[in-house]
């Protein structure tokens, strides 16, 4: 199973350090979401992270800076529906019902699924999934190996979402709630394990 990490919505001191141990550790790739954040601000962080690690970066928006810097990617929403004029490389989209996941992921490279479990980066953004509409929808052919869970992920739960033929898990709360890039490095070895079993 793939591996996506999504980034803090903040900007802070040694992210661009975090960011090339994930990768470097399990990670396949790294969603930089910046909503609060101006193009100037994403900018700077991209230029603290090494080209070499840029074809598996995904930008949640702040399109402009695609002409600037080699991305491998972009995540689409309602607000970005589609990716912007003569970008070549992948493309997802954010789904939070199985209705939006049918009609979306068939023209995308992937898309993500949420939240699957209760969050644990947003209170109060709770699971909209019951195991009974998962199994479901995985028999039925709706969620498949383009799809990404998302929400509520820890390793406790990595078995569940693999049983349901979800294609990836991305990571937000678990990893950031880590103390220290030690712990982080921790975590995210412990996922990739759990992902290739």
């Amino acid at each position: 199973m793939e591996i996506t990490i999504i980034s803090r919505p903040d900007i802070f001191p040694g992210e661009d350090l975090a960011v090339k141990l994930l990768l470097d550790n399990g990670a396949d790739s790294f969603h930089i979401r910046k909503p609060e954040s101006g193009s100037r601000s994403v900018a700077a962080l991209l230029d603290r992270i090494p080209e070499a690690y840029y074809g598996r970066l995904v930008l949640n928006g702040h399109f402009d800076l695609l002409q600037d810097y080699r991305i491998g990617g972009v995540h689409l929403n309602r607000r970005n529906p589609a990716p912007p004029d003569g970008f070549t490389g992948k493309a997802g989209y954010s789904c939070h019902s199985l209705e939006e996941l049918a009609l979306r992921c068939d023209e995308m490279d992937y898309c993500t699924l949420s939240p699957i479990y209760d969050s644990i980066s947003k209170s109060g953004y709770a699971s909209a999934f019951s195991h009974h509409i998962l199994t479901d929808a995985s028999e039925k052919g709706v969620i498949n190996g383009k799809v990404i869970a998302l929400g509520g992920i820890t390793p406790q739960r990595v078995a569940a979402v693999k049983s349901y033929n979800f294609g990836g898990i991305a990571v937000l709360g678990y990893i950031w709630d880590s103390p220290t890039l030690e712990t982080m490095k921790e975590k995210i070895m412990l996922l990739r394990k759990l992902a290739d079993r």
